[in-house]
């Protein structure tokens, strides 16, 4: 399904880049395609993790995950929206991580940060609708309704997409609110 994902993305043969990245170490010469294997890797054991209850392991495997597909996303020329599009895809199991453990708050950032980013360079799914009812809920905000809230966040245009989720659900939940 990634490499789905990923060929999405790829430049057109007369505008890709170099396949080959040259570093002072021959062990460390990897081609793109390595950096994409490495984050598919890291992606299934930390999901594996996560279904054993091991949720620091995930969550280390996840960020190799995310570290790796943007190196992936460089190497190939990814375009900036490209980038957390791509980047955004292991947030919405790092916010799967989070709910299991009963963060709900921290998760629903992740959901909205997948949600934006996404949206940035893909036409908006059902499931992203899905996933943030589902992820709003279990916060319990008093000061919003789910309906004002995913209205606010289909009209979120900032490159900066993961700090934008971040303080729309603080002031959701009250923390950072203006005096």
């Amino acid at each position: 399904m990634f490499r789905k994902i990923i060929n999405l993305f790829r430049r057109r043969p007369n505008q890709q880049s170099t396949a080959t990245i040259v570093h002072d170490s021959p062990a460390q010469d990897l081609s793109y395609d390595d950096h994409q294997w490495a984050a598919v890797e890291a992606r299934k054991t930390g999901e594996r993790h996560m279904k054993e209850g091991d949720y620091n392991a995930a969550w280390k495997h996840l960020c190799i995950a995310k570290d790796e597909f943007i190196k992936h996303a460089s190497d190939c020329g990814f375009t900036f929206d490209q980038s957390i599009a791509l980047d955004a895809t292991i947030s919405e199991i790092m916010a799967d991580v989070l709910r299991r453990e009963g963060r709900h708050i921290p998760a629903l950032v992740h959901i909205i940060y997948w949600i934006i980013a996404g949206s940035r360079v893909n036409k908006k799914i059902k499931r992203h609708g899905d996933k943030f009812k589902a992820y709003f809920d279990r916060c319990k905000f008093t000061s919003i309704s789910r309906a004002e809230a995913w209205l606010e966040v289909q009209f979120v245009g900032d490159a900066h997409a993961y700090f934008i989720a971040e303080s729309l659900v603080k002031r959701w939940s009250g923390f950072g609110e203006e005096n």
